[in-house]
């Protein structure tokens, strides 16, 4: 960094004194110290993108209660959802079937799991909404994740962020 202000006061005739050293070399420690910190990525994005803040949230329920999952998030705005079966334990750690006679130990609980990208505006409500609908009271509930979303894009029409929500 203090070689781009030697350079600067260089072509602009001007004398590097000691104390704009003393502030380049602080500039250059807290720069330093913003970026390990992540701040300039998340503080630029919010200053960019004001308004624009898109949330990934990620729900893995009981494969009965997705159909009426769908349908509460539908009343509430949501216009879009992707859906995967998937195969998981946690404190449930799995449970044991009883075929044909013969007892089998399932390590592996199916569940579906729920990926709506929303505005940030809509999260809350999308959780609350999804926590409401697939509560059985029962283990195994499932949980539910919000994330940040860098930038989203509309593949056909490029729109970004909430317009390609």
């Amino acid at each position: 960094m203090m070689q781009i202000v030697q350079k600067l006061c260089k072509r602009l005739r001007v004398q590097v004194t000691s104390q704009v050293q003393q502030s380049c070399r602080a500039a250059a420690q807290a720069f330093c110290l913003w970026m390990q910190a992540g701040a300039a990525v998340t503080g630029a994005r919010k200053r960019i993108c004001k308004g624009k803040n898109v949330k990934l949230i990620i729900a893995t329920i009981k494969p009965f209660k997705l159909e009426e999952v769908r349908e509460a998030l539908t009343t509430v705005g949501v216009r879009g959802m992707m859906v995967s079966e998937i195969k998981g334990f946690g404190s449930q750690s799995g449970h044991t079937e009883i075929y044909r006679g013969a007892e089998y130990a399932v390590n592996f609980v199916p569940k579906i799991k729920l990926e709506i990208v929303v505005q940030d505006s809509m999260a809350e409500q999308v959780v609350q909404t999804i926590a409401a609908t697939a509560k059985t009271e029962k283990i195994g509930d499932g949980k539910i994740f919000v994330l940040d979303v860098e930038s989203a894009l509309r593949v056909r029409t490029g729109e970004t962020n909430d317009d390609a929500l």
